[in-house]
């Protein structure tokens, strides 16, 4: 897993992503690579997707147990 719970990686020439939100953002970087970042802001800009939700939160700490008994499901 990555550092930090990033939305996308791009570790050398592989470019990963899970996730709708994600995979726009990692679309948006791979056009920037080959494109250039010119392009990608256009096709932002085009597509209206800037991501800044209007909340904000942290993600959750896993919990120290699993919360669903054993057998029950």
């Amino acid at each position: 897993m990555a550092p930090g719970h990033p939305r996308f990686v791009h570790d050398r020439n592989r470019l990963t992503a899970g996730g709708v939100a994600s995979g726009l953002d990692a679309a948006l970087k791979l056009i920037e690579i080959l494109g250039g970042t010119k392009l990608a802001q256009r096709v932002q800009q085009d597509t209206q997707y800037y991501p800044d939700p209007p909340v904000g939160s942290d993600i959750p700490s896993s919990p120290a147990q699993c919360p669903i008994p054993a057998g029950s499901a």
